[in-house]
């Protein structure tokens, strides 16, 4: 894969994010760009017209550089592992990549867009709670009759 890669014409590398997205746009679903999750999240959020495919290839977790034996290490990570367990890392998330830009953001078009859709009720996924109880029913009668069977062999002997 790598050679293909490395062989094609034109080269597949860009140099940046933005020539990748702007090469994404323009190449009628012909070109992919492998491009670090938190940008692309951010990216997909404001262009409607970009979607992600499939999920994360890796999970890497981001970090505060400090100088070795600083004083503060202790107390900068106590505080952002209180602003993760908080949910505020979260809301700030939410802040910043959902509700701080001008335009409609996909997210909620998209929502808008299937609001129309009804909910899944009980007429739609009844018939599997059916098959479950029957199933629960039936094994519990075959599951007794099986006892009563045992006791009536013990009892004979």
């Amino acid at each position: 894969m790598w050679a293909a890669m490395e062989s094609a014409q034109p080269s597949v590398f860009t140099e940046s994010n933005e020539e990748g997205v702007r090469r994404v746009k323009n190449s009628r679903e012909r070109y992919a760009f492998l491009m670090e999750s938190t940008v692309l999240e951010y990216i997909i959020e404001r262009d409607c017209k970009l979607f992600q495919v499939g999920g994360w290839l890796d999970y890497k977790t981001y970090g505060i550089a400090m100088p070795f034996n600083s004083p503060y290490r202790k107390q900068v990570s106590h505080a952002v592992l209180k602003l993760g367990e908080g949910g505020t890392l979260a809301a700030l998330k939410r802040k910043w990549w959902k509700e701080m830009h001008i335009n409609e953001s996909c997210s909620s078009q998209a929502a808008g867009a299937d609001s129309d859709t009804p909910e899944l009720g009980l007429d739609n996924v009844g018939g599997v709670f059916l098959v479950l109880g029957i199933g629960l029913v039936s094994s519990l009668v075959i599951g007794f009759c099986d006892f009563l069977w045992n006791v009536r062999a013990v009892a004979v002997e």
